[in-house]
């Protein structure tokens, strides 16, 4: 089934930098150039609430911090100037207000939040990185740790890409780029970056680098992305976009754009549908949806004729949504096939009762004089010395219950043998 245009939601006036839906898939965040952030319900496709202030710098990145009680959450989101900006809900359903602001100074490139552990890593453009976490239940993060990505060599600093937990290793997995610039002369250009992009594993807990995972790819950017069936989704800014395997960084599929790989937005990734998906936005305004089993191009989404500036998507139990900004937001949405699976477990008395009024039936076929009347039920004397024992072992509801699973009309009260 195809994703088609469900809403187009109008309120920003500059690009769109950072699309976030919350873990429940309750709200969307949206945040713009103009330092404006806005929080959508996603039920009522509205406002939830919009927030602005002037002393606010460009925002970088933004990320869903957890929820503190049932249905109250937080977020944060980090600023050119190195300030990330925490708010939370007083209570479910409330309006979220300004709680304190850690500086961190530098430029936030990236942030990753670990829902379990309760702790945000802040990531700055040349590769300082440092830990927060929540250690009274208060909501409150406190400093823990900062790092600073190893150089490559000699004064050439690491750049920082992207960043995410990983759950099952217990690590903080930084995606990170040699600045190594040289002249390329190409199909008349005049020159190109050359950049060396690196796979990194820091200790949640210490910071330290595991220098054992230290990988390396030539010439591409992208996107670090935990979930699904693949560990590690990164675009290869080579001939085609590639999918890697973590943490091996092994490329498991490819896929092909044919005529439009030069307007890729190659930061511009996402996975969705547990991973059946890939979705990648580009700088005429398109969203190419593959397949990430056979590697075929699905779906092209048109936003417009702008470049896509975010992309971000979210898996209900009935239902996909694929979001996506540029100075508006459109989202783009895919019902779920029918499951296949029965509605209910059936338990094991359930199961015998049945099994016992199947051999009742069988009986009175037996051994009835007649055959049963399904208009009144009324049963004769002789059959009744092999009923009674197997009645008596169940109630009045349960008897109904079965009578109903088996397709027959409830008894009536004045033709019951008991």
């Amino acid at each position: 089934m195809a994703y088609k245009l469900k809403k187009s939601l109008v309120a920003h006036r500059a690009n769109i930098n950072c699309l976030k839906l919350d873990p429940q898939g309750h709200f969307l965040a949206s945040a713009d150039e103009d330092c404006r952030v806005i929080i959508w319900c996603i039920r009522r496709e509205a406002i939830f609430q919009d927030l602005r202030d002037q002393g606010w710098s460009q925002i970088r990145c933004f990320e869903w911090i957890g929820q503190h009680e049932i249905d109250s959450r937080a977020f944060a989101f980090g600023c050119e100037d190195g300030a990330v900006h925490v708010f939370q809900q007083g209570a479910a359903g409330r309006k979220f207000h300004f709680q304190y602001t850690i500086n961190v100074k530098e430029s936030v490139q990236a942030m990753a939040f670990d829902t379990c552990a309760k702790r945000l890593a802040i990531g700055s453009r040349f590769g300082y990185i440092k830990m927060y976490t929540e250690r009274d239940g208060d909501g409150v993060l406190e400093f823990s740790w900062s790092v600073r990505l190893p150089m490559v060599s000699g004064n050439e600093a690491t750049l920082l890409e992207d960043m995410a937990f990983s759950h099952s290793r217990g690590t903080l997995e930084v995606l990170g780029s040699c600045n190594g610039i040289r002249q390329v002369c190409r199909c008349g250009r005049n020159s190109r970056s050359d950049v060396h992009e690196s796979s990194i594993s820091l200790d949640a807990e210490t910071g330290k680098t595991n220098n054992e995972l230290q990988q390396g790819i030539n010439r591409i950017r992208g996107r670090l992305i935990f979930g699904g069936r693949y560990a590690l989704a990164i675009c290869f800014a080579g001939q085609y976009l590639g999918l890697y395997q973590y943490p091996s960084l092994k490329l498991v599929r490819a896929f092909h754009v044919i005529g439009h790989l030069e307007t890729l937005q190659l930061d511009r990734l996402a996975l969705i549908n547990h991973g059946k998906l890939v979705i990648v936005g580009s700088a005429h305004g398109h969203l190419y949806v593959f397949d990430a089993d056979t590697e075929r191009q699905m779906q092209i989404l048109s936003h417009g004729s702008q470049p896509v500036q975010s992309v971000t998507s979210f898996s209900y139990s009935s239902r996909h949504l694929i979001v996506t900004g540029v100075q508006d937001i459109c989202i783009y949405e895919q019902l779920s096939s029918p499951s296949a699976t029965p509605r209910g477990p059936w338990h094991s008395h359930t199961i015998l009762y049945a099994a016992l009024f199947l051999y009742t039936v069988l009986v009175l076929f037996l051994v009835a004089d007649g055959p049963l009347c399904p208009e009144s039920y009324v049963m004769r004397s002789k059959p009744q010395e092999y009923i009674l024992p197997l009645m008596s072992l169940m109630s009045e509801g349960e008897i109904d219950s079965i009578c109903l699973q088996a397709g027959h009309i409830q008894w009536e009260r004045s033709h019951r043998i008991f």
